[in-house]
């Protein structure tokens, strides 16, 4: 049996994956100044390096700055909702933005924040410098982290970012903890998978999704067993961990052998619940620190198959281990299902005679003759382990993601320029393979709305035209995201109205560049973020164009639109730019003089940097009917003339077929009387 495995990574980067270069200077938000001179490497984020801040208007309160160390986007878009918050125990974002990095070919997004006076709680991967005992942790740790989050999960936010490496303490001496940011990187992307719930750890770190609040809390009861024995877990290997928990449950697994007091065992074994529903939340956390019973969860664990089933050496005893067994082993997972013996397994084994059955319609149970089985590709594969894991991730091709991780799963791939992922994820999307099987405890209303969304990222990842596929499914996920356009590199394009003076800038002081102002990523931006409405003028200028000029008019009839929406009102070089290409728009008309007027006009029109008339100039319909009406009366002239001509060529043909006719006869009698007269004549001399 073929064992291939896929590299299905779960855990995310531990330090900054590149160094942002030192010296100079940029402000945030019109009011923060990093200092790229005066690194505070001890404030580092994994994604984004720490910078020291001087406030320009003199504030009082310390501040420093994490910059991103490549392109991403993280959760920026929700930093305006964590900051309107009052959560006294978390660090304050106080602004956000995008800045150049002097050395740095691309602008990054830099965050600002509330600096704290202590050291970081645990370094990651390392031993806590000062052991934490029980009380210690209640009164530092979870006393302030429960506030932070009870606050968060009420505005229906997740932190996502709950680990001892991100907690620092709000001094020198025995205060309190504070929790670190959670905006620099996707929600889970920096979590080891040993702080996520199974569901999540199982997927690929940029496709974890938001999660619920169990999700923090989990996290939390994580952080509360590593500061106790005082050290990270273990770095064992992925996979045997993730089917041990599955098997044995999480606490048992994570926390078994930790040694604590009965009550710090009640806490954990609630917060470590592998049932999200049953997992200790905010409230009964607070209970637990008013020194209130929260009961002691059941030992938790799924049912285990009489025998495992094999692959690759992994040994499966559940449907969600079998599908996450199956996930990395890529192409080679079909050959584990050929011969129909997980249906079997799941119905003899397991007991499951109605998995079973679900299963057997995608593989069939052996008992089929070869030459009638079902095909089985990875299309197939991947709908079969959301049959078996309905509340796991999507499986696909070595990346797995949850069900509200697309979005920033589609970030990624595409602002780190990972085309193989790419492909994956716009298959995922185009196949629908995230609504083949939903959760069960979802409700109808729920369902609906999923299956409407993911339906129409599926139109859009199915189409073929410029502005469908994945870029346009990145922009309707993160409305927030900057314009990826390869045109646009070096600008920052975050909104409609920042798109016009960006493409005017490209071609600022040189001759405009010989590619279309338009590629897909900057039509799939105008389908987001431009009014509907807008859209539909534009699209209405377009078919009034002369035909075999609509092409070359699309982009100047959109971009005129955007002008009008969100201005400036002089664009001159982007006006150069589309008027270069206008060519085949006045070169259908018909009228020379007209042509010829035309081209003298677009350069006086293009000075102005007005797109809507030279929109008018080069799309008037009037001139365009007029141009037809000239044209059509020449045609009928022509035509008119023509058939005069051919007319009087006939008659005249006619009429000298007529003469050439009567001259022969005439000729014939001529000939005849000559002919008479000379034989009478020579007649006549013989007898003289």
């Amino acid at each position: 049996m073929p064992q291939q495995e896929h590299a299905l990574d779960c855990t995310g980067p531990e330090s900054p994956s590149e160094l942002l270069p030192g010296g100079g200077a940029s402000i945030v938000g019109g009011q923060y100044e990093i200092d790229f001179s005066n690194r505070l490497n001890h404030l580092n984020s994994p994604q984004a390096q720490a910078f020291a801040v001087n406030d320009l208007e003199g504030g009082s309160r310390h501040r420093f700055a994490l910059v991103l160390t490549r392109n991403s986007y993280g959760r920026f878009a929700q930093r305006a909702d964590f900051s309107a918050l009052d959560a006294a125990g978390m660090l304050q974002a106080l602004s956000h933005g995008a800045i150049a990095v002097p050395g740095a070919e691309r602008e990054r997004l830099a965050l600002i924040l509330e600096r704290p006076a202590g050291r970081r709680v645990m370094a990651r991967g390392g031993k806590s410098a000062e052991r934490l005992d029980e009380r210690a942790i209640v009164d530092r740790i979870l006393t302030p982290v429960e506030e932070s989050l009870r606050v968060l999960h009420r505005a229906g936010l997740t932190h996502r970012a709950v680990r001892p490496d991100n907690m620092f303490f709000r001094d020198q001496g025995e205060g309190p903890a504070w929790l670190g940011e959670c905006l620099t990187a996707p929600p889970g992307f920096d979590q080891p998978d040993a702080f996520e719930p199974i569901e999540s750890a199982m997927a690929s770190p940029a496709g974890r999704g938001e999660g619920t609040p169990a999700s923090d809390m989990f996290a939390l009861g994580m952080t509360v067993v590593t500061l106790l024995r005082g050290r990270w877990p273990a770095k064992l290997h992925q996979p045997q961990r993730i089917l041990r928990r599955i098997d044995r449950g999480s606490y048992r697994e994570l926390a078994g052998r930790l040694s604590c007091s009965h009550d710090m065992a009640e806490l954990l074994t609630g917060l470590l619940y592998d049932d999200p529903e049953g997992r200790c939340t905010c409230t009964q956390l607070r209970a637990w620190l008013n020194r209130k019973s929260i009961g002691r969860r059941p030992f938790q664990h799924s049912k285990s198959a009489i025998r495992p089933f094999e692959i690759a050496g992994l040994a499966c005893n559940s449907p969600r281990a079998v599908a996450f067994a199956l996930s990395r082993q890529g192409s080679a997972a079909r050959g584990y299902l050929a011969d129909g013996h997980l249906t079997r397994w799941l119905e003899r084994s397991l007991g499951n005679i109605h998995l079973a059955d679900a299963v057997s319609k995608f593989i069939g149970d052996g008992s089929e003759e070869e030459t009638t089985r079902a095909k089985i590709d990875d299309r197939s594969v991947a709908r079969l382990c959301r049959v078996l894991d309905p509340d796991g991730p999507v499986y696909f091709h070595g990346v797995a993601v949850m069900l509200d991780g697309f979005a920033s799963a589609v970030a990624e791939a595409i602002l780190s320029d990972d085309g193989a992922r790419e492909k994956i994820l716009e298959s995922m999307l185009a196949n629908a393979l995230s609504i083949e099987r939903l959760p069960e405890g979802l409700s109808s209303a729920r369902r609906q709305q999923i299956e409407i969304q993911f339906r129409s990222y599926q139109g859009f990842a199915r189409g073929s035209t410029m502005g469908t596929g994945i870029e346009r499914c990145l922009y309707e996920m993160n409305p927030g995201v900057p314009c990826q356009s390869p045109l646009l590199s070096n600008q920052s394009v975050r909104a409609l109205a920042d798109l016009l003076p960006a493409l005017n800038r490209i071609c600022a002081g040189g001759e405009a560049p010989g590619e279309r102002p338009r590629d897909a990523h900057i039509t799939a931006f105008l389908a987001t973020h431009m009014p509907v409405s807008a859209q539909q003028r534009a699209t209405n200028d377009v078919a009034r164009a002369a035909p075999g000029s609509q092409d070359c008019i699309y982009d100047l009839a959109y971009f005129a639109r955007v002008q009008n929406l969100c201005g400036p009102d002089r664009l001159r070089n982007l006006a150069r730019w589309l008027g270069n290409g206008l060519r085949p728009a006045i070169q259908g008309y018909y009228s020379r003089s007209r042509r010829e007027r035309m081209a003298a006009q677009i350069s006086d029109v293009m000075s102005s940097g007005n797109l809507s008339n030279l929109l008018s100039l080069i799309n008037d319909r009037d001139e365009l009917a007029l141009d037809r009406e000239e044209y059509s009366h020449a045609v009928a002239s022509h035509n008119h003339h023509a058939e005069m001509t051919a007319h009087f060529q006939a008659l005249f043909a006619a009429r000298r077929s007529l003469a050439q006719s009567r001259g022969r006869r005439a000729a014939y009698v001529v000939g005849c009387v000559i002919l008479l007269v000379s034989c009478v004549a020579a007649v006549g001399g013989g007898s003289w």
